[in-house]
C-alpha cells in the first residue's frame, strides 16, 4: 500500500510542475541602471566616489554622474547611470587629485526583464 501513496504522490506533483514552467515571468515596472561603478583607489584598495564625476558615452547618448565632495560615506556605494540605454559604452572617471580613468566597448545585455546592469570598477591612479 505505501507503493500507492508515493506513486499517487508523484503523480499528483507532475501537474503542478508543469504549471510552474508556464506562469508568465512578472517584470518590476522600473527602469534599471544599465551602469553601476564602484570608484576605488588603486594603491590602497580604498573606496573613493566621493568628489568623482562619472560620464557615459555611447554613439548616441551620454551620460553624467556627480558624487558630491566630502561625503565619505558614499565613497563605497556604486555611481548607477545610464539608465535604460543600451551600449556600447565608453566610461570615464575623474576626480581631483587623480588621473582619468577610462574603460572603453562596455557592452549592456538584455535580460528577461529589460537591460541588465552591467557592473565595473574604476581604479583610480594618483596624479604625480
Amino acid at each position: 500500500m505505501s507503493r500507492l501513496r508515493t506513486a499517487s504522490g508523484a503523480l499528483f506533483l507532475i501537474p503542478l510542475l508543469a504549471a510552474c514552467k508556464e506562469a508568465p515571468l512578472t517584470c518590476p515596472k522600473i527602469l534599471a541602471a544599465s551602469l553601476g561603478v564602484t570608484i576605488r583607489d588603486s594603491a590602497t584598495g580604498a573606496f573613493s566616489a566621493s568628489g568623482a564625476m562619472v560620464i557615459a558615452y555611447s554613439t548616441i547618448y551620454s551620460d553624467t554622474a556627480f558624487v558630491p565632495v566630502n561625503r565619505p560615506d558614499l565613497d563605497a556605494q556604486p555611481v548607477y547611470l545610464a539608465f535604460g540605454h543600451s551600449g556600447p559604452f565608453l566610461v570615464t572617471v575623474d576626480k581631483a587629485g587623480y588621473r582619468e580613468w577610462m574603460k572603453t566597448d562596455i557592452v549592456v545585455r538584455s535580460g528577461a526583464c529589460g537591460l541588465e546592469t552591467t557592473n565595473l570598477t574604476a581604479l583610480l591612479q594618483a596624479a604625480p
